[in-house]
């Protein structure tokens, strides 16, 4: 232990009379020779000016602030609130309020963690703004400069509205006269017009979709059952957005892969934000399927795994049927129209109590729910491939009596589902009635 002693430590030690000490003695030793003062007012006030740094990842700026907190002895929903109070980023501090998570670690694992967790791009002091560097690909070549002054110069020479060059007024341009014979503006023809009704983008070429959120229609408000390539997803039917988005974090648990796009989306906080990119899907609501294009957002934009808007509402080929609150999709390919009440309503299951499965173990997990239907359920295979819960629960039939269903743990960490909390969905098993021809 002398060895790697140094400074105060090591000429302490030097001065000790005796070293015959058990490990527990040298601990109390070194306590007493150097006792650590904690000053509340002073970790208090390093709390509350302790904010979330643009270099720093969201995992190291939890940890940081949950060391803060214990020295403060501060828990609960107050230890929740002062994390939150850190986010300097007014969309991601919104989405963490509307949480209203009960703890730090509810938190941090269930949504701090599902954000991008890597340091801000921007590291070189001499790189520009970001509002710069983002828009200087909308400027023309001729005003693009590292040097700010320059194009200040250019400003202040005047632009022409007529040739849309800098250093002289539309009254003093040397080229000919171009106005617009449709709005009766300067700088272009009739060809190049917006009003052109030929130069209007076609319905598959639109840059901005809307995505409204806050709509209050009728068919806002009813969630359903997804599933994209065999991933289970609660999707949300809102029929104020146009397209279909996903999570990033539910796009890579069921494996997709998608390409960039600068298609935006208006209406997520009253802003316009970009999508990460379009995947093409086989998609399945309810008990509708087909090929759709999804669009990925960043996670901390929608609280909901998948967004299902007009373009699958609308659909020639899905019927949608609105009845006690509950809202079902299948297709008209059908060839009997059945009742809604006949469609199959899936069952959910939710843990009696606190449950642990050991890596590579298979165990049981006990449930209940709270439906009144009486006989067996089926429930069908699932896979989960979240990292540190990876699990598989296979195909079986459980009764509504004695709800017992099992589960491989595949991870290489314990698993761990609290007490009721959704756990798996069946459909109602009944039985099959054939016609006898007499």
């Amino acid at each position: 232990m002398q060895n790697r002693l140094a400074g105060l430590a090591k000429t302490w030690y030097n001065n000790l009379d005796d070293y015959r000490y058990s490990w527990d003695q040298w601990k109390q030793l070194l306590i007493q020779a150097f006792p650590d003062h904690q000053d509340f007012p002073t970790n208090l006030k390093n709390l509350i000016f302790r904010i979330k740094n643009p270099e720093e990842t969201w995992t190291e700026y939890y940890f940081a602030k949950q060391q803060l907190l214990r020295q403060c002895q501060i828990t609960g929903k107050n230890a929740v609130a002062m994390i939150i109070d850190g986010i300097s980023d007014i969309t991601i501090q919104s989405g963490a309020k509307v949480g209203r998570y009960a703890s730090p670690e509810d938190l941090y694992r269930e949504y701090l963690s599902t954000l991008e967790n890597t340091r801000h791009r921007r590291t070189n002091p001499h790189t520009k703004p970001d509002f710069l560097r983002k828009t200087e690909k909308y400027r023309p070549e001729h005003l693009k400069s590292s040097h700010h002054k320059s194009d200040s110069n250019r400003k202040m020479r005047g632009k022409c509205y007529n040739c849309g060059e800098f250093g002289h007024m539309q009254t003093h341009c040397p080229k000919e006269r171009l106005e617009c014979t449709l709005c009766k503006k300067l700088g272009h023809s009739v060809e190049k017009c917006f009003r052109n009704k030929n130069n209007r983008p076609k319905s598959n070429e639109h840059k901005t979709l809307m995505c409204d959120t806050q709509d209050k229609s009728e068919m806002n408000g009813y969630y359903v059952d997804c599933s994209i390539n065999g991933h289970l997803l609660k999707g949300f039917i809102d029929s104020g957005c146009e397209i279909v988005t996903i999570r990033e974090a539910d796009a890579k648990l069921a494996g997709l892969s998608w390409v960039d796009s600068e298609v935006c989306l208006n209406g997520y906080g009253g802003g316009t934000s970009k999508v990460l990119g379009i995947s093409k899907v086989n998609l399945k609501v309810d008990l509708f399927d087909s090929n759709f294009s999804v669009y990925v957002v960043p996670d901390h934009l929608q609280t909901m795994a998948i967004l299902i808007g007009r373009s699958i509402l609308s659909n020639p080929e899905a019927i949608t049927v609105v009845k006690n609150g509950s809202a079902r999709l299948f297709s008209t390919k059908i060839a009997d129209m059945p009742e809604i009440d006949e469609l199959p309503t899936k069952i959910t299951f939710r843990t009696k109590q606190k449950v642990e499965i050991p890596t590579n173990h298979i165990g049981f997990v006990t449930c209940s729910t709270s439906d009144d239907f009486d006989g067996d359920v089926l429930i069908h295979k699932r896979q989960s491939f979240q990292p540190l819960k990876e699990y598989v629960i296979p195909n079986c039939i459980t009764s509504m009596s004695v709800a017992t269903i099992p589960i491989l743990n595949i991870s290489e960490s314990t698993l761990t589902f609290g007490e009721d909390q959704v756990f798996v969905r069946g459909i109602p098993c009944k039985e099959e009635v054939k016609d006898t021809q007499i």
